[in-house]
C-alpha cells in the first residue's frame, strides 16, 4: 500500500480472492458464525420456551436444522458465484438472477443484509445498557448505551476487513460458554434448595402454548440468525469446500453445548415465572437476593455477556460499514470522509437504541422482517434458481419458505403491537432526533444499493437534531 492511500480502503476484494494458504480455516467460519449469534440467544431462549411451553424445544431443534440446511444451501450457490463478484450478501442476487429479477434480488438481498446487522448492533447495544444498568443501578440504562456506542466505534472505524475480528469472536464463545455453565449451575442449585419449595407454584409448566408461539419462533429464528454474515464470513476462507463442515459444527455447537441445557434447565426451573422476567439474568436473580455467593456468580454472568456482547458488535457492524463504504465514495477517498460515514451510522444505530429498551420486542421486529428473509426465503430461491434442483428438493424448498412466511407474518403484528404498548414515541421526540437519523441510515442504504441515489446521502439532515432542546430527558437521569 502506498503512502499516498488512505487508511480505511477497500480491500474486501484482496481478501475475498484469498484462495491460498493466508486465508481462514473452516474453524474462523464456525467461531464467526456462533461468536455472532450466541449472546443474545442464550439470554432470550428460557423465556421463549416459557412463551412456547415444552415444545419449544422442539421448535428451537427445528429451527436449527432448518438453519444449518439453508446456510449449506447458501454455501452451494456461492460455490457457484465467481470470487470477484461475490462481495456481500447483494452480489449473489446479482448474479444468480437477471433483468428486472436481478434488481429485485438485490434490493432485496441488500435490505435483508443491512436490517438484519443494524438490528441486530441495536439490539446488543440496549442489551449491554440493561446489563450495565443491572450491575450499576444508580447509572441509567441510556448512558451505558451512549457509552457503549462511542466505545465501540474507536474500535470499529479503523477495521478494514471481517477477518480483523477473528480473535473477538473467540472471546465471545468462551464468555457466553462459561456464562451458559453458570447459568445451569446456579439454576439447579436453587431448584433443590429450601426457597424453591417454598414457592413452587410460581414456577408452573405447560407443555405448549399457542398464543405466543410467533414470539417464541422469532426469538428462536434470531438465536440462530447469523445468515446474513455467511457472503462476509465465506469469502475469508482458504478452502471454500470446508463450508459445509463449518455449518454442522457451528450450528451442532450452538444448539447442543449452548441453547439446549440453558432452555432445558432454565423452563424446567423458573416455569412461568420467566413471564416476569426480561431474560435470563433476571430470573437467575430469583435466587441470588437470598444468596451472597450465588449473587457474585450472577455478577461474574453478567459481566460475560457483556463481554461477549461487545467482541460481537464488530463482527456485526463490519460488513454492512464496509458495504456502505464501497458503495458510496470511491477507494481513494478521504479518511475523514470514510470516517464520517461510518461514525454517523453507529451514532444513528446507538440513538434507536437509546429510545427503545425493550429486547424481546426488538428481536422479534428484527426476526419478522429482515432475519426470516435471509435465513428462509433468499437461499433457497437462489438455490432454486442458479442450482435447478429435482422435484425433491423444491418441495423441501417451498416447505422451508412457507414455514419462514408464516412464522414472520404472525409475529410481526404480535411484535409490533406489544412494542407501541409498551412505550408509545412521543410526537416531539420522533420527529426532531429519531426520524432524521432514521432517515439518514435509508439514504445510507439507497446509496449502497445503487449508484443513482448517492446523491441521497446528505448529512445536513443531522440539523433538525437541534429542534429539541433535550431529548435525552428521562434516559441519562442518575438516581
Amino acid at each position: 500500500m502506498s503512502e499516498q492511500q488512505p487508511l480505511l480502503i477497500n480491500t474486501y476484494n484482496e481478501v475475498h480472492c484469498m484462495h491460498h494458504p493466508t486465508g481462514h480455516s473452516w474453524i474462523f467460519a464456525v467461531s464467526l458464525t456462533v461468536g455472532s449469534m450466541a449472546g443474545g440467544g442464550v439470554l432470550a431462549i428460557p423465556e421463549a420456551v416459557e412463551q412456547t411451553g415444552w415444545a419449544g424445544i422442539a421448535l428451537l431443534f427445528i429451527i436449527a436444522v432448518i438453519n444449518c440446511i439453508t446456510g449449506v444451501l447458501l454455501g452451494k450457490v456461492m460455490e457457484q458465484t465467481p470470487a470477484e463478484k461475490m462481495v456481500d450478501y447483494a452480489s449473489i442476487g446479482r448474479h444468480v438472477y437477471r433483468g428486472w429479477a436481478a434488481r429485485w434480488a438485490v434490493w432485496a438481498s441488500t435490505f435483508s443484509q443491512y436490517v438484519t446487522l443494524g438490528g441486530v448492533s441495536i439490539i446488543f447495544l440496549v442489551l449491554v445498557g440493561l446489563l450495565m444498568h443491572a450491575l450499576v443501578p444508580k447509572v441509567p440504562h441510556g448512558f451505558w448505551t451512549l457509552v457503549v456506542g462511542v466505545c465501540v466505534s474507536f474500535v470499529v472505524l479503523p477495521m478494514k476487513t471481517l477477518g480483523e475480528a477473528k480473535w473477538m469472536s473467540a472471546f465471545a464463545i468462551v464468555a457466553t460458554a462459561a456464562v451458559v455453565f453458570m447459568s445451569v449451575v446456579v439454576s439447579l442449585l436453587f431448584r433443590f434448595s429450601a426457597d424453591y419449595a417454598a414457592q413452587e407454584s410460581m414456577f408452573a409448566h405447560q407443555s405448549i402454548k399457542g398464543s405466543t408461539l410467533a414470539t417464541g419462533f422469532s426469538v428462536f429464528t434470531f438465536a440462530f440468525g447469523a445468515t446474513a454474515l455467511f457472503p462476509n464470513i465465506y469469502a475469508h476462507m482458504s478452502r471454500k469446500e470446508d463450508w459445509d463442515m463449518s455449518m454442522y459444527t457451528a450450528y451442532g455447537l450452538s444448539f447442543m453445548l449452548l441453547y439446549l441445557p440453558i432452555a432445558v434447565v432454565g423452563y424446567y426451573v423458573y416455569g412461568a415465572y420467566l413471564a416476569q422476567t426480561s431474560n435470563m439474568i433476571d430470573a437467575l436473580s430469583a435466587f441470588a437476593a437470598s444468596n451472597t455467593p450465588v449473587g457474585g456468580v450472577v455478577m461474574a454472568a453478567t459481566a460475560l455477556i457483556i463481554v461477549h456482547l461487545l467482541t460481537a458488535l464488530p463482527i456485526v457492524l463490519v460488513p454492512v460499514l464496509n458495504t456502505i463504504e464501497r458503495r458510496i465514495v470511491k477507494p481513494d477517498a478521504l479518511l475523514l470522509l470514510r470516517l464520517a460515514i461510518r461514525a454517523v451510522t453507529i451514532a444513528s444505530l446507538t440513538v434507536i437504541a437509546l429510545f427503545f429498551p425493550y429486547f424481546l420486542d426488538i428481536i422479534s421486529i428484527v426476526t419478522c422482517v429482515s432475519v426470516s428473509m435471509s435465513c428462509y426465503i433468499l437461499p433457497c430461491l437462489f438455490y432454486w434458481q442458479l442450482i435447478r434442483p429435482g422435484v425433491g428438493m423444491k418441495i423441501l424448498l417451498v416447505l422451508i419458505m412457507l414455514f419462514g412466511l408464516l412464522g414472520s407474518g404472525v409475529g410481526i403484528y404480535v411484535a409490533i403491537d406489544e412494542l407501541i404498548q409498551a412505550r408509545p414515541a412521543p410526537s416531539v421526540l420522533l420527529r426532531s432526533l429519531i426520524l432524521p437519523l432514521i432517515m439518514l441510515f435509508v439514504r445510507l442504504f439507497f446509496s449502497a444499493c445503487s449508484p443513482r441515489f448517492r446523491h441521497l446521502c446528505d448529512l445536513t439532515c443531522l440539523q433538525d437534531v437541534s429542534a429539541n432542546p433535550n431529548p435525552f430527558k428521562g434516559l441519562f437521569t442518575f438516581t
